[in-house]
Parts: C-alpha cells; structure tokens; sequence
C-alpha cells in the first residue's frame, strides 16, 4: 500500500484548499464598465450602452457631466456618479426629444419613467447620480416618474430627483412592490420641485388612489414592498401634493427625514401613512406644509416625530386604533390644532405628546380619552366630540 506521509498529505490539502478559494475569488470579481473618459477601462459614451452591454458589468461608474438620456435597468448593478478632477456632478437629463412612456403603474396608469428599475435580476444601486427631468415633454395624463423601483430590490443613495412636473402627475422616487416582497432602501436623497408626490412607497396597484377625505386612500389588497426611508429632504411648492406616501400593502422603517411644504400650497401633506402593521414613522421633522401626518389605517407606529409651522392639523388619525401607537410627537405652531382624532377610538394609544403654542392639543377626541401630554401655551388641551 502506498503510504502518504502526514506533513505531505496536509500540504496538498491546504493546496487544494487555495487553489478552490482563489477559483471562487476568480469567479466573483467585479467587472466595471466606465460610462465617459475620465478613467482607465471599458467606456461607453452613454449610460444605456454600458447598461446593454454582455456580459452584464457588477458596477459602472459614470464620469461627471451631463447624460441626456432615459434609462432601463433590469440587471443587478451598482450604478454610481465618481468624482474626476474638482467636479463629481452627474446629471441624468431629459433627451431632446423629451420622455417616452415606457411603464404602467398603479397597476394600469401609463408613465414616462427617467430611471426605471424594472423587474431586476438582483439589487439595484443608485449612488451620486442627479435625475433632472426638466423639459420632459410628458404627454398630456401620463405620470413622470424620476426613479421608478417596479419589482426590484436596492438602495437608492445620494441621489438627487428634481422637476418631475407633468401638470399635477409628477413623482420623484416611487418604489413599486409585488409578489416577490422587494426590498428598497432610500437615504440621503433630495427630492424637490414635483408636482406631486416625492417618495412614494407602494403595492402593485399604485399609491392607493386619494379620495374624498384630506389624505384618504383606497384598501387595496397586494403585493408587499419592504422600504427603509432614511435621512433625506423632501420639499414640496405645490398645492395638494404629498411629500411623502407608504401606501398599503408596505413594510417601512421612516427616520430622520426632513419634509419641507410651503405656506401658499394649501393641502399638502408631509406624510400620508397606509402603510402595515410593524411600520415604523420615527424621529422626523415637518415643518410648513398643512397637514404634518395623516394617519390612514391602523397598524403602523408615530412616534418622536417634530412638527412646526404647519397651515393645518399635525396629526390627522382616520381610523379606529388597536395597534397602532401615536406617542413622544411635538408639535408646535400650527395654525389649527395639535392631533385630530376624528371622534376615533384610540384608548390609550395615543399618549405621551407634546404640544406648544396652539389653539388645541387634541381635537375631536372620543370621550373618557385622557389626553395624556405636555401643553405649553395651549388654548384648549383636550377638546372632545360634539
């Protein structure tokens, strides 16, 4: 019998074992491709181009400058603007010729979407990019979309989403859910000059279309979409618009945003809230537009949130509560009233908030309510149904 001696046969494993792991480090290395001439690699003078090209690239880096093109992206990639000499601006703008319609959301409105992830292979990542869609030409009642995340999973980071006006149908960044429960995470973005809706959150058939009461959606049986929504400025200009919507069928995490209306845009809301149970809306600011946060359905949590110079209420609650928590809100010179609880029953779910230089605290409250809080130069602390 040939015998292998111990030393031997522990150095052709570790050999083996090598030669397996740098196969595997072979295997994944990144491939980039370089959209300009600002570096060393494969360049493409267009984004889409490098987009198209096989085999697919894991990341593409885009050089400074401006990119008048509409975009598709339905493989998984790390797209990101990189900084050449003292310039780091990549502007994404509309083509000559304007936006085409090229999706369908709300499960059937057609929109010309500027970025659109559709359907991706794996995650989608947006970095130092700017999406621009001035002189989009949109036709006539069809959305303009900025970002549009259909299916697909990513992060969308440090991205600045502007001008997406289409007489009244524009969204900044909107991420669309369904059977296959993405998940998206935006953060560090700017999203302003919409006509609109900013960030907008949904299931398949579309943001849950608002009706008769302020902020009121639609109960809409879908797909479910995973969001986190992290430190990113939101400002709106325009009448009725909603900076920001996590709309039913979602699953989000909403911290540290600022959301920014302005007084002369009655009926604009800082954020309208659908969203399920286990959501969490925390730690944000509101600060000049009507309503602060419009509570929908019951489910998702409130709480630590800051809202100040509003034109109408803080909180708006438009549903009977059994699980969600409305607590450690401050909400300071609006011009009407603190939180309205619409005559709903909310027992001890709503506590805990704070309220200074105000007409009420709370408004329409159910009776027995404790209105548990901190008042500082309020008129009434606690004004109950008629």
């Amino acid at each position: 019998m040939l015998r292998i001696p111990f030393k031997l046969m522990l150095t052709l494993l570790i050999s083996a074992f090598v030669f397996a792991l740098g196969g595997q480090e072979l295997h994944a290395t990144t491939l980039t491709y370089i959209v300009g001439t600002c570096k060393a690699g494969t360049q493409f003078s267009t984004i889409q181009a490098a987009l198209n090209k096989s085999p697919a690239a894991n990341v593409i880096e885009v050089c400074p400058g401006t990119y008048p093109e509409q975009l598709t992206i339905i493989n998984a990639v790390t797209l990101e603007g990189v900084t050449s000499g003292i310039s780091s601006a990549i502007q994404i703008t509309s083509p000559a010729t304007g936006l085409t319609t090229n999706a369908t959301i709300n499960g059937s409105d057609p929109a010309a979407v500027h970025v659109f992830v559709k359907n991706a292979t794996g995650a989608v990542n947006l970095t130092n990019l700017i999406v621009d869609s001035t002189k989009n030409q949109v036709a006539t009642d069809v959305f303009l979309v900025g970002v549009l995340y259909q299916h697909s999973s990513g992060t969308v980071n440090h991205v600045i989403a502007r001008h997406q006006e289409a007489g009244g149908l524009g969204f900044g960044i909107y991420m669309e859910g369904g059977t296959s429960n993405p998940s998206v995470t935006v953060e560090n973005c700017s999203v302003h000059d919409f006509d609109f809706g900013g960030i907008y959150v949904t299931g398949p058939l579309g943001p849950t279309d608002v009706v008769e009461d302020p902020g009121a959606t639609s109960e809409i049986a879908t797909g479910q979409i995973t969001a986190k929504v992290l430190n990113n400025f939101v400002s709106s200009t325009t009448a009725e618009a909603h900076n920001m919507l996590f709309g039913s069928s979602t699953l989000v995490t909403v911290t540290g945003n600022l959301s920014i209306g302005a007084p002369n845009a009655a009926g604009n809301f800082g954020m309208t809230v659908d969203a399920n149970t286990g959501s969490v809306i925390s730690g944000n600011t509101i600060i000049g537009t009507q309503t602060g946060i419009s509570l929908q359905d019951d489910g998702p949590f409130l709480k630590s949130n800051k809202m100040y110079q509003l034109t109408g209420d803080g909180i708006f609650v438009n549903v009977n509560l059994k699980t969600s928590q409305i607590t450690g809100n401050t909400i300071q010179d609006t011009s009407f009233d603190g939180i309205d609880l619409n005559c709903k029953t909310v027992g001890t779910l709503v506590s805990s908030n704070t309220f200074e230089y105000l007409v009420s605290g709370y408004i329409a409250a159910p009776s027995g309510f404790p209105g548990s809080g901190t008042y500082v130069a309020v008129q009434n602390d606690v004004s109950v149904c008629p």
